[in-house]
């Protein structure tokens, strides 16, 4: 599959995913499996595409596939462990990360979205403990190069946030008074998070993502040198 001039995701798009669940079954999906291709699937396919030369000027290391179940979601459910036995998924994503044998946590970017909203930006949710106590460090001693890195804070502009789960407290520590905010993360997401509007259904979506992951990506590679071994 080659890139293509992508124009959005399909009104049809949630249609088949609210469908899904109000239907989720194996016979009415074998039965809707076109719509799946043609609605859902192949958007994913082509906006992974279209982006994925500028993943890899960000990081070349990350390995990019069409194929469901790598960068793209699987429709399909994994219920072994789940007491929620629907076998089909009504949300989606890309999720542009480093797959290695050790695995690592790795920040990533990525689109995730549901029949009523939708979000872009990088997310750290699979940070380790570890990986955290050094990115705290160096926000407390020496935190220039993070500063830098986060400096689209302050653009007109900017539609980024922080979101992700807290501690109840804030970690005790003598970091300056404006980082003391990222003190109480235990993992975080630099993201934009919106209700589905006219942009999701354009080609203006891939432009808002791109422009989001070219300012994240100085983030990214602070995180890639100092927290990830």
């Amino acid at each position: 599959m080659k890139a293509t001039e992508f124009k959005g995701f399909y009104r049809e798009t949630l249609g088949f995913m609210t469908e899904v669940r109000q239907n989720n079954s194996k016979t009415w999906f074998e039965d809707h499996r076109r719509q799946y291709d043609e609605y859902l699937l192949k958007p994913l396919q082509h906006l992974t595409l279209n982006l994925s030369p500028l993943i890899n000027s960000i990081d070349p290391n990350i390995q990019i596939s069409t194929k469901a179940g790598r960068t793209i979601s699987r429709i399909y459910r994994d219920i072994r462990f789940s007491n929620d036995k629907s076998l089909y998924r009504e949300d989606a994503w890309i999720s542009f990360k480093r797959r290695e044998i050790d695995k690592a946590s790795y920040p990533e970017f990525y689109l995730y979205f549901t029949p009523v909203h939708y979000e872009y930006g990088m997310g750290y949710y699979c940070a380790s403990k570890k990986t955290m106590d050094r990115f705290r460090e160096i926000l407390e001693y020496d935190p220039k190069e993070f500063e830098q890195s986060i400096s689209f804070f302050s653009d007109k502009d900017n539609e980024l946030d922080i979101f992700g789960e807290q501690y109840k407290k804030i970690i005790k520590n003598n970091a300056k008074e404006d980082l003391q905010n990222w003190f109480k993360y235990k993992t975080f997401a630099i993201s934009v998070k919106s209700e589905i509007d006219d942009i999701f259904f354009s080609h203006k979506i891939e432009e808002k993502i791109r422009f989001a992951f070219e300012k994240l990506k100085p983030l990214y590679c602070f995180l890639l040198k100092h927290t990830v071994d």
